[in-house]
C-alpha cells in the first residue's frame, strides 16, 4: 500500500475495510479449524461419508474466505485514484508474474 501513495484519508478508509474484513472471516476461519479437526477424525476412523462431507464443507467455508476478501479489496480499488490504481494494477502483474516464475521453477527442479 506504500507505493500507492495513499492520502490520510484513503489509509482510513482502508484501514476500516480490512479491519471489517478480519471481523467478517474470522467466524468462518474458526469453522474451518474445526471442520479440519473433524475431517481428521474421520480420517483416522475411515469414514469415508463423513470425509466426502467434510471435505465439500472445508471447500465452501475456503469459497466463503475468497469472497469476502475478494469484497473487500473491490472496495479498496474503489476507493483510489485512477494513477492508484493503474499502480495497483502493475502491482498486482508483477506479483503474478513472479509466482508464475516460481511455479515453473518448482516443476523444473
Amino acid at each position: 500500500m506504500q507505493a500507492l501513495n495513499l492520502t490520510d484519508a484513503q489509509k482510513t478508509q482502508a484501514k476500516t475495510i480490512f479491519q471489517q474484513n478480519r471481523q467478517n472471516v474470522q467466524p468462518i476461519q474458526q469453522q474451518m479449524m474445526q471442520n479440519r479437526q473433524s475431517l481428521a477424525a474421520a480420517v483416522k476412523a475411515n469414514d469415508t461419508a463423513a470425509i466426502q462431507q467434510l471435505s465439500a464443507q472445508q471447500g465452501t467455508l475456503q469459497g466463503q474466505v475468497v469472497a469476502q476478501r475478494s469484497e473487500s479489496m473491490a472496495k479498496f480499488y474503489g476507493i483510489l485514484t485512477p494513477e492508484q490504481k493503474a499502480k495497483a494494477d502493475q502491482i498486482q502483474q508483477r506479483l503474478k508474474q513472479g509466482a508464475q516464475q516460481q511455479r515453473r521453477a518448482g516443476q523444473q527442479g
